[in-house]
């Protein structure tokens, strides 16, 4: 017994005075790039030194520890080496720590794609640029800091990072990829710089979990399907600045309920609101010539509808499926109507048409609606006309706009201030003005321009893109002049 214990004791001293690196053995090593060296210990760790760039890999097996990539779980990169190759750690698996020194300058293609059990990593302050699908399917990563010093995040960089709750982009960013955040569906807040310019094709598509976004004022495109399917979003704010929404960019978001559009907007992509059927009211400013192929197709929940004076061409099947839509009016400098624009509205019942010319379309347009109880308003110079077109003349009553009915009637108590209006915004008061009354813009010669929803006996309309000249607003039976200054 005594024996045992003396060789015990023996082992337990030799082991003590073992060097302390002895457990951690060097596994293999090489060179990864012209003055970088690599090695990798028996504890799992690989440790990168030197100085200079990293080697960029063709693939993620031509790196040189391709081998050993489901054993490593911690890197180490010493400072001094300037750049992370390409692919250098794409699917490490087992990877759960990383070490980059602030002499990086950039991350390359995929080097960290698919490193599904990395929780976090510090980018540091002297990258410049995060490469394509850098971080791509980073799938636990909860939080990342991106450094002032970035000015560009590559195609796919986060993309798929399911962890990932928020994201702040820098103002020195000008550059952000394709799908560059796509699925990263715990994302529930993001702030964008004001140097952005464009919002990517796909960037934030399929972020489930996000809720609101404000879009900064240099933004200018907000590319194709950049919010798609962003189910839990149900508010955004496009300032004016953006010219251009293109196609898809809020398809599916089921969760929205209102979007103001801006007056400098010239172009919106087809599908551009598709299936938002929490949506309930839009307006078309009247910078806008053509609303786009299924625009508002399925949106479910859109009653109110206001189509400014700017729209030559509606699109087709724009307002297919809006099942809620009641009633509405088609500016006179509207000339073309695509095929089952209102296909399935069946609750529209009031169609008002400017164009003094009737329009040449299809029956389908209107397929699925009863247009024997339907009206149709039109130009009273042009009732005949219409009574003759075909498709037009198929409404069970058309009647003519009728001058009168937008006469200038006494404000009794209602107040409308300022008046003239010279900012941005009209405030009208009236008692007998009630949530979800129509309040009514027409031009002095009696063509409709809009139609505002009341918010209660006090409501504020915006004004930003009407003209300086003469209006008449009518408010319930009431109907006052307005004048615009600017």
């Amino acid at each position: 017994m005594k024996r045992i214990a003396f060789l015990l004791l023996a082992f337990a001293a030799l082991w003590i005075s073992l060097p302390a690196n002895a457990a951690n053995e060097e596994i293999a090593s090489g060179t990864c790039g012209d003055n970088l060296t690599w090695t990798l210990t028996s504890d799992y760790t690989l440790t990168i030194g030197g100085t200079g760039d990293m080697t960029d890999y063709s693939t993620l097996y031509s790196v040189p520890w391709y081998d050993y990539r489901s054993m490593i779980k911690t890197i180490i990169i010493h400072d001094g080496v300037t750049t992370i190759g390409d692919y250098a750690f794409c699917y490490y698996i087992g990877l759960t720590s990383v070490t980059i020194p602030s002499s990086v300058t950039t991350i390359g293609y995929a080097a960290f794609y698919c490193c599904s059990s990395l929780t976090s990593v510090t980018i540091p302050s002297n990258v410049t640029t995060i490469g394509y699908a850098a971080f791509c399917e980073c799938t636990s990563l909860t939080s990342i800091t991106i450094p002032s010093g970035v000015t560009t995040i590559g195609d796919f960089a986060f993309y798929g990072c399911t962890g990932l709750t928020s994201i702040t982009i820098p103002s020195s960013v000008t550059t952000i990829g394709y799908a560059a955040f796509r699925y990263c569906s715990s994302l529930t807040s993001v702030t964008i710089s004001s140097s952005v310019t464009t919002i990517g094709d796909y960037m934030f598509s399929n972020c489930t979990g996000l809720t609101s976004v404000t879009i900064p004022s240099g933004v200018i495109t907000i590319g194709d399907y950049a919010f798609q399917a962003c189910t839990g979003l149900t508010s955004i704010t496009i300032p004016g600045s953006v010219t251009t929404i293109g196609k898809g960019v809020f398809y599916g978001c089921t969760s929205l309920t209102s979007v103001s559009l801006p007056s400098g907007v010239t172009k919106i992509g087809n599908d551009a609101f598709c299936k938002c059927n929490s949506l309930t009211s839009i307006t078309i400013p009247s910078s806008v010539t053509t609303i786009g192929d299924y625009t508002f197709y399925g949106c479910t929940s859109l009653s109110s509808v206001t189509i400014s004076s700017g729209v030559t061409t509606i699109g087709y099947a724009t307002f297919s499926y809006c099942t809620s839509l009641t009633s509405i009016t088609i500016p006179s400098g509207v000339t073309t109507i695509g095929d089952y624009v209102f296909y399935d509205c069946d609750k529209l019942a009031t169609v008002t048409n400017l164009n003094p010319v009737p329009q040449t379309i299809n029956s389908n347009v209107f397929w699925d609606i009863n247009l024997q109880s339907a009206t149709l308003y039109v130009p009273a110079e042009s009732l005949d006309a219409y009574k003759s077109a075909s498709v037009w003349r198929d409404f069970g009553t058309i009647l003519p706009i009728e001058a009168t009915a937008i006469e200038e009637t006494p404000a009794s108590a209602t107040r409308i201030y300022p008046n003239p209006v010279v900012g941005n915004e009209l405030t009208i008061e009236s008692p007998n003005l009630r949530a979800g009354d129509k309040i009514t813009l027409y031009g002095i010669s009696g063509e409709l321009l809009r139609q505002f929803t009341a918010e209660g006996t006090r409501t504020v309309i915006p004004v930003d893109d009407l003209p300086s000249g003469f209006y008449l607003l009518r408010i319930g039976n009431q109907t006052v002049k307005l004048i615009r200054k600017r």
